[in-house]
């Protein structure tokens, strides 16, 4: 499963969409990744939510006016970028994520 949220930290893990479809997730035995805006949740984190993959959506260096007015495109970007890493990551993990 991937789904998405302006910003990943904490604040979604505590009763945003993120958590919400991680629990799912969960239940079903299915992997999640994330993209996002940005990330600001530590790795440990992530993997104690059930977060596999995160891409990050705006890139380092870039201004926040500039994300916003990119974010359909940095948003495409971002998917492909994580898709690559979900390819490379297939086999490798209990539970896959494209299931």
């Amino acid at each position: 499963v991937v789904t998405g949220e302006v910003a990943l930290d904490h604040q979604s893990l505590g009763g945003k969409v993120v958590s919400g479809v991680a629990k799912s997730a969960r239940r079903s035995g299915t992997g999640l990744a994330v993209i996002a805006g940005s990330i600001n949740l530590d790795l440990a984190a992530q993997e104690a939510s059930g977060i596999q993959a995160v891409e990050a959506a705006r890139l380092p260096g870039m201004d926040l006016e500039t994300a916003i007015k990119e974010a359909p495109a940095l948003a495409r970007q971002a998917g492909l970028r994580l898709a690559g890493r979900l390819e490379s990551m297939e086999g490798r993990h209990s539970c896959s994520l494209e299931e």
